[in-house]
């Protein structure tokens, strides 16, 4: 069974050097219009040559209300790759809480707003 969340963003910074360029972006998401929690990604793309594929690479951090014994919350680190074309977004998750360690490992894909984990 995949997830399928909303992400609902709040804020985008972006910083544009010569290099690199990066981007901030966060808000809320939400699970079949129940609000979950809060999400962060970070977008990086090296410029010039060295990337001739326009490659770009996204970290995507999934904080959820729900709480761990102990008060932390529950969480999901995922990583992928954005085509530029495209803006679609591929890769895997990469962490989790214990309560969602069944999906690392598992392929995601964002595109826009949706946000499915496989």
């Amino acid at each position: 069974m995949y997830l399928s969340y909303k992400l609902h963003t709040s804020y985008t910074f972006s910083v544009d050097q010569p290099s690199v360029l990066t981007i901030l972006e966060g808000g809320s998401f939400s699970y079949k219009g129940k609000s979950m929690g809060h999400f962060s990604s970070k977008l990086t793309k090296v410029k010039g040559r060295d990337n001739p594929l326009g490659r770009s690479f996204v970290i995507i951090n999934l904080e959820f209300k729900r709480k761990q014994k102990g008060g932390e919350p529950h969480y999901m680190h995922l990583l992928g790759e954005r085509d530029m074309i495209t803006m679609i977004e591929n890769g895997k998750v990469a962490g989790t809480s214990n309560l969602y360690k069944s999906k690392n490992g598992k392929w995601y894909q964002r595109q826009g707003e949706y946000l499915n984990i496989g």
